[in-house]
C-alpha cells in the first residue's frame, strides 16, 4: 500500500482534504492526498514522533519536494474495512459523504501510524519510480510507454523495470490494468453505455476492451455489470 505525493494545493470546496483510490495490483493500492498545510499541522502533525521517517517525509512533502510513502500493511482487516468505507462514500457522493471521508481518512492515518509505521519506506522528490507511478495513475487513459520515455528521459526497458519493481507489473501491463479496473468500476457504479465506458477508460477499440475484461473478470462486460450490481443491491 502506498500513500503518494501529498500536496499543499488549495481547493475552493468546503471539503479540505481530497483522496483518490487506485489499485496497482490485487494487493496494492495508491492513495493520493491533497491536503492543506494548515489542516496537516492542526490535525495530523501531532500524531507523529519528531524522530520518525513519517515526520521526515511529510516535512519534505509539505515543502514541495513530493515523493511517495509505502506501507507494507499485510492482511489488516481493520485497514481494509476503512478503505472500503472510504470507497463507498466516494462513490455515493451524498451530502454528508465529504464529512465521512474526512473522518475515515483520519482513522486511516492513525491506523497506519500506530500499527504500520515500522514497515514504512519513503522515496522523496528525486525518486524516478514514484514520479512515474503517479504520472501513470493520473494519465492512464492516454499515456504510452513512448510518452513516458520522452517525459522522464529513460529508456522504455528501464521504465518498465523500475515500474515492475515498484508495482509488480511492467509499465504497459500497469496501464492496461488501470484502464480495465476503471472500466469495471464504471460498469458496477453507473448505467453508462458500454461503448462510452471503454472509450472513457482509454481503450482504442471494443474488441480489446472485451478481451481484457474477460481476462480480468472471466466475464463479458455486461455479465460483470449484472453480477456487480446484484451484489450491490443484495
Amino acid at each position: 500500500m502506498s500513500l503518494c505525493q501529498p500536496s499543499t494545493a488549495r481547493r475552493p470546496r468546503a471539503c479540505q482534504t481530497v483522496h483518490r483510490l487506485e489499485a496497482l495490483s490485487d494487493d496494492s493500492l495508491i492513495l493520493k492526498i491533497i491536503l492543506r498545510r494548515s489542516d496537516f499541522d492542526d490535525i495530523y502533525k501531532h500524531l507523529l514522533r519528531a524522530d520518525c521517517l513519517l515526520t521526515e517525509f511529510f516535512s519534505s512533502a509539505m515543502g514541495g519536494d513530493g515523493g511517495w510513502l509505502r506501507f507494507d500493511a499485510g492482511d489488516d482487516p481493520a485497514l481494509a474495512d476503512i478503505l472500503l468505507r472510504m470507497r463507498y462514500h466516494e462513490v455515493r457522493a451524498a451530502l454528508t459523504d465529504n464529512v465521512m471521508e474526512e473522518a475515515l481518512l483520519m482513522q486511516l492515518f492513525c491506523r497506519l501510524v500506530t500499527d504500520h509505521a515500522q514497515n514504512a519506506s519513503a522515496s522523496f522528490g528525486s525518486d524516478g519510480a514514484g514520479k512515474i507511478l503517479l504520472y501513470i495513475g493520473e494519465h492512464f487513459r492516454t499515456v504510452t510507454l513512448k510518452e513516458l520515455t520522452g517525459r522522464f528521459h529513460f529508456t522504455g526497458d528501464y521504465i518498465s523495470r523500475i515500474v515492475r519493481r515498484a508495482s509488480g507489473r511492467s509499465a504497459t501491463e500497469l496501464i492496461a490494468s488501470l484502464k480495465i479496473e476503471h472500466a469495471c468500476r464504471l460498469l458496477a457504479s453507473t448505467d453508462l453505455p458500454v461503448q462510452e465506458i471503454w472509450q472513457d477508460s482509454g481503450f482504442g477499440c471494443k474488441e480489446f476492451f472485451h478481451k481484457k475484461c474477460r481476462e480480468t473478470t472471466g466475464m463479458t462486460p455486461m455479465a460483470w455489470r449484472k453480477m456487480a450490481k446484484s451484489k450491490t443491491d443484495a
